[in-house]
C-alpha cells in the first residue's frame, strides 16, 4: 500500500468509540506512530519534488493526528518560506509554540527557533 493510500485510509485512533482495553492500546499507537511516519515520508517526498503546496496539506493532516508533531510544525514552517509566504511561516511557528507550551509546558527546540530566527530576519 502506498504511504498515500496509507494516510486517506487513517480513520483516527483504532476503536476510538469502544471502551479501551489494554490490549487496543499498543495497536492504536502503533498505527498512530506508522500514520505519522507515512506523512513524514510523503511530505519529504513533495518537498524534494518541489511540490510544496501538497507537502503542507500532507504535514497538516499530520498535525490533525499529532499536535505535539514539532517535527511536523518544522516542516510545514519551511514550507510556506519557500513558497514565500513569511507570515505564514511565523503564524505557524506561533501555533507550535503555543500548542507545546499548553500541553507541555515546553519552549520549541533549538532547532525550530533557529527556523524562526531564519525566517524573521528575512522578513525585516
Amino acid at each position: 500500500m502506498s504511504a498515500q493510500k496509507a494516510i486517506e485510509l487513517y480513520g483516527g485512533p483504532f476503536l476510538a468509540g469502544e471502551t479501551e482495553q489494554s490490549w487496543m492500546v499498543s495497536i492504536r499507537e502503533r498505527l498512530r506512530r506508522k500514520f505519522l511516519r507515512n506523512v513524514s515520508w510523503l511530505g519529504n517526498y513533495w518537498e524534494k519534488g518541489e511540490k510544496s503546496e501538497k507537502a503542507l496539506e500532507c504535514y497538516e493532516r499530520g498535525l490533525d493526528v499529532d499536535e505535539l508533531a514539532e517535527e511536523l510544525y518544522r516542516h510545514l514552517i519551511m514550507c510556506y518560506q519557500r513558497l514565500g509566504r513569511q507570515a505564514e511561516a511565523l503564524s505557524v511557528y506561533r501555533r507550535c509554540k503555543r500548542t507545546l507550551s499548553a500541553s507541555l509546558g515546553i519552549e520549541p527546540s533549538s532547532e525550530t527557533e533557529a527556523i524562526y530566527r531564519t525566517i524573521r530576519t528575512q522578513k525585516r
